[in-house]
């Protein structure tokens, strides 16, 4: 399992620049659990979770960018398959590592 870590995105950024001929790694999480979901962005249609699961270590945020369609389907404490890529969000002087999902799969509720 992927360990998502400041120092595995370290890592990856030796890898960059990212771009055509040299895509960014994509990871994948099987069973994320769903802490907390919202709409962001000025015409809400990114989607903002947090989630956590035994191969994340922790409890992370994760941004999906254009798929505010999803909303209506995600539940607290539901299960979701995650592809994404590991982003460090820079905000108002904070760094944060964050999961810049690709793509979503929701699982029936356990």
């Amino acid at each position: 399992m992927t360990l998502v870590t400041e120092k595995l995105w370290k890592e990856l950024q030796k890898l960059a620049p990212f771009g055509f001929g040299n895509y960014e790694p994509v990871f994948a999480t099987r069973e994320a659990k769903i802490i907390d979901a919202r709409l962001i962005g000025a015409t809400r249609k990114h989607l903002k979770l947090k989630v956590s699961s035994e191969g994340l270590r922790a409890v992370l945020d994760a941004v999906a960018f254009n798929m505010a369609d999803m909303y209506g389907q995600l539940k607290s404490n539901q299960f979701l398959d995650l592809a994404y890529s590991i982003d460090m969000n820079q905000w108002n002087g904070n760094r944060q590592l964050q999961l810049k999902i690709r793509d979503i799969h929701a699982l029936n509720q356990k």
